[in-house]
């Protein structure tokens, strides 16, 4: 595997491989089914790269957590390029409270959630803006202080050599605002009611997270990953009119300086967002994901749509959660044959779950090398 290969793939001039991403349901399923007892931070994640032939890492610095728990549990996340224990982004959290079941933790950006460790999920508990009130005294911290990005270039230089595709994910400009600023809820009727105030929130948030996408491209990395969730499978969170007002400009603006170092902009977005997809090509996003046909998002159709644009397929979405090796084997082959014809497609090997046992994981790993790297 070289990086040649990969930014070839992605540009649509290499068609002779399918790389392909391996995403646990959580970090439960990845330490049972990929055990590992190596302390060091990048032989810890290059085992995790290399067992399964996965193609790309995130290289942000998960010591910036307090807890040891949190470290770990991040890192493994970062193998597996969008995913995270604590949302995109590279924010410090101090622990409230920790327990064997969950974690209490407050972020920098004011934000305090709940993790629970087994079954893995998060509750937002309480957020820092409360309405106009507090939105003029409210900063957010040093978006590129040095102790954040403490290691990140050594890691780039050592993954990059190995020729993995090096990735830094940032938090969204407008899930982002959800994630760390106010609930959901709230971010949706204030866009339709208070669309001045909310214009201000979504300037501070996508400015402070474009200062840091520009700090990880200034030291080398090959893509940012804005995840940035806009639907659901029945469609969109907000109107294409609403989109492309508030959040298409920075959509833009990331864009553009990802490809001001020659670098990718890989949208991470759940949903079936087909009416925004002519804006989000106008953005200049090079990469969408996931494609997802469960939830409208039929592949064959973007690419033939979408010339200039790459594709991260979702193989749960294509095969559903009740899966069978010869159902994968199928759709597995059906992905080469796009590949030959289209190019421009990347593939998230989905399906894999803390139930999944582990002789069922090895085979599918072998399916996955033979049709994807072979």
């Amino acid at each position: 595997m070289k990086m040649f290969k990969i930014d070839e793939i992605i540009k649509g001039k290499e068609r002779g491989i399918l790389p392909y991403q391996v995403i646990f349901f959580d970090i439960n399923a990845q330490e049972v089914l990929l055990p590992s007892d190596l302390m060091n931070t990048d032989e810890y994640a290059l085992y995790y790269l290399q067992k399964p032939g996965s193609f790309a890492i995130d290289v942000k610095n998960t010591k910036i957590h307090e807890s040891k728990w949190l470290q770990k549990a991040d890192l493994q996340q970062n193998t597996q390029l969008e995913h995270s224990c604590v949302g995109g982004g590279t924010f410090r959290t101090r622990v409230l409270d920790e327990t064997f079941d969950s974690i209490f933790l407050e972020f920098e950006t004011g934000a305090r959630w709940k993790v629970y460790k087994r079954p893995f999920w998060r509750e937002f508990v309480s957020f820092p803006l409360k309405g106009r009130d507090n939105l003029d005294g409210f900063s957010l911290s040093n978006a590129v202080d040095a102790d954040k990005f403490k290691g990140v270039e050594d890691r780039i230089c050592f993954f990059k050599s190995l020729g993995y595709l090096v990735s830094a994910e940032i938090s969204g400009f407008f899930s982002g605002v959800w994630y760390h600023l106010m609930p959901f809820e709230e971010l949706l009727s204030r866009m339709v009611l208070d669309k001045g105030f909310i214009k201000e929130v979504i300037k501070i948030w996508a400015e402070f997270n474009l200062m840091m996408a520009e700090h990880y491209l200034e030291l080398g990395v090959d893509q940012i990953v804005l995840c940035d969730d806009l639907g659901t499978g029945k469609g969109l969170f907000i109107s294409p009119k609403l989109y492309e007002e508030l959040l298409f400009p920075w959509h833009q603006k990331l864009a553009c300086l990802c490809h001001k170092y020659k670098a990718f902009c890989h949208l991470h977005s759940h949903g079936n967002i087909n009416d925004i997809l002519p804006l989000i090509a106008a953005a200049g996003i090079d990469i969408l994901n996931p494609v997802d046909l469960r939830e409208g998002m039929d592949v064959e159709e973007l690419l033939r749509e979408c010339e200039k644009m790459s594709f991260y397929v979702s193989l749960q979405g294509l095969i559903g959660d009740d899966w069978s090796f010869s159902s994968v084997e199928k759709i597995l082959k059906k992905m080469r044959s796009l590949q030959n014809e289209y190019g421009r497609m990347l593939l998230r090997i989905d399906l894999i779950s803390e139930d999944t046992d582990k002789q069922s994981f090895t085979d599918l790993m072998e399916l996955a090398r033979k049709y994807c790297w072979g």
